[in-house]
């Protein structure tokens, strides 16, 4: 038994992947009788916070509270630890990201964005596995961030309640918009169609 971190269906919805502190990432088959495990892989030093699928969910991506994360292929059976960013070389803990779809509105290349101390946002390439640039929220540290559909766009939401609009075509801000009331964001997403946003606090409050 350990605490679970994240459970996510695979994009086919027959995968559920459960992750947590026992430092395990493991993946079931969901057949609604016995649910049994497919696949299980043991991090030996990375109590799990975060993991997510990505590339159409053949890899899954988990971090935790370490200067590096990993990237699992499930067709190769093969583990991959990538070491942090090297452009934002004071980021200890990579725990907390957002993963983009490139298959979505164009095959934007697929990213992850880690939330960082200081407003700093650095952006890593899954194909290169490689730090591409990091954009700088003007206060707070990072807390959250999520992809818009199409993947060009990406939202941060800081620990002073502001929610950032990114270009990634440019890496410009294009608005900033404050979440009142929220002293204490832990969570963001963004609607499939990319019309809507909302915030999470550990008030309770969804916005």
């Amino acid at each position: 038994k350990a605490v679970v971190q994240t459970v996510s269906f695979h994009p086919s919805g027959q995968l559920l992947m459960t992750a947590g502190l026992d430092k395990k990432l493991r993946l079931f088959k969901v057949d609604g009788v016995r649910n049994p495990l497919v696949q299980g892989v043991y991090l030996q030093d990375c109590p799990i916070q975060q993991a997510a699928w990505t590339a159409g969910g053949a890899q899954v991506v988990a971090a935790g509270r370490r200067p590096y994360f990993y990237v699992y292929d499930l067709a190769a059976a093969r583990v991959e630890r990538v070491q942090g960013p090297s452009g934002c070389a004071h980021l200890k803990s990579l725990e907390a990201f957002a993963v983009s779809s490139p298959a979505v509105g164009g095959g934007a290349p697929s990213m992850i964005a880690f939330c960082g101390d200081q407003g700093y946002v650095p952006l890593v390439s899954l194909a290169t596995r490689q730090w591409v640039a990091n954009v700088k929220m003007a206060g707070g540290s990072a807390r959250c961030a999520a992809w818009a559909p199409d993947g060009n766009q990406l939202y941060t939401l800081g620990s002073d309640g502001v929610v950032y609009t990114w270009d990634l075509r440019t890496r410009r801000c294009l608005a900033q918009l404050r979440d009142y009331g929220n002293v204490a964001p832990t969570a963001l997403a963004v609607s499939p169609n990319g019309r809507w946003l909302a915030t999470g606090s550990d008030s309770g409050v969804v916005n």
